[in-house]
């Protein structure tokens, strides 16, 4: 069973996310900011556990620290984490532009705008953790 970290500060949100995840398969962990999500990478590539993290799933805006400095921090460690970015704003094709073509060098595998469909979710997260 692969496991996916959640990263979302709406609890509701999280909750939600998590239950379909859940439904589609995977184990979920999940963390309510960047820091906690850093804390989480690093506590379960720690000590030769057997599990690990396939997928993060990070919301973009969230207090005191944005899930792209969280991912900035978690790629330090772990190079070849892969992440799917969401979040309730567009991004407006921005995700073309140079910032977003430097995190596809740091794991950034899509984009999710919320609210979102199951099958969108499903389909996003196949495919990042095929790739």
């Amino acid at each position: 069973m692969k496991t996916i970290l959640l990263v979302e500060d709406d609890a509701i949100i999280s909750e939600t996310i998590g239950e379909l995840l859940s439904m589609l398969g995977y184990r979920v962990l999940t963390a309510n900011s960047g820091e906690d999500a850093i804390c989480l990478h690093a506590d379960v590539g720690a000590e030769g556990q057997c599990e690990s993290i396939e997928l993060t799933i990070m919301d973009i805006l969230m207090p005191s620290m944005s899930g792209l400095d969280a991912i900035r921090h978690i790629t330090d460690a772990a190079p070849d984490a892969k992440f799917i970015l969401i979040s309730g704003l567009s991004l407006n094709g921005k995700e073309e532009d140079e910032h977003y073509a430097s995190l596809k060098l740091l794991g950034y595998r899509g984009f999710l705008q919320k609210p979102f469909t199951i099958s969108a979710l499903a389909f996003m997260v196949r495919a990042a953790l095929d790739t």
